[in-house]
């Protein structure tokens, strides 16, 4: 995983505004994105996904987290009937991974 700390955001928005993300990560494949969601949990870090940078504005202080940039990845959530969501990243293939 490649990461980077207090990455200026401003750069990767429509409006080219904003601070910078404590910590930010370009997911490139599953297992990246596995230990990226470990890290912040790890750091009690919130999780941020970016998709292109527009409809976004952030704030001049920043993000005080990790934001997720997803290059060959997708993401989704399905909820169960316990009210958890799980976290999917779904590749280019449709393979299905959990963080669990």
């Amino acid at each position: 995983m490649n990461l980077e700390e207090n990455k200026n955001l401003a750069p990767l928005t429509t409006m080219r505004v904003g601070g910078p993300a404590r910590f930010f990560s370009v997911v490139s494949n599953d297992t990246d994105l596995v230990e990226a969601i470990r890290f912040a949990e790890e750091k009690g870090a919130p999780i941020f996904i970016l998709g292109e940078g527009s409809n976004i504005l952030v704030a001049d202080n920043g993000f005080f987290g990790l934001v997720l940039k997803l290059g060959a990845v997708k993401i989704s959530f399905e909820d169960y009937p316990s009210g958890r969501a799980l976290l999917i990243a779904l590749k280019k293939q449709s393979q299905k991974i959990s963080t669990e």
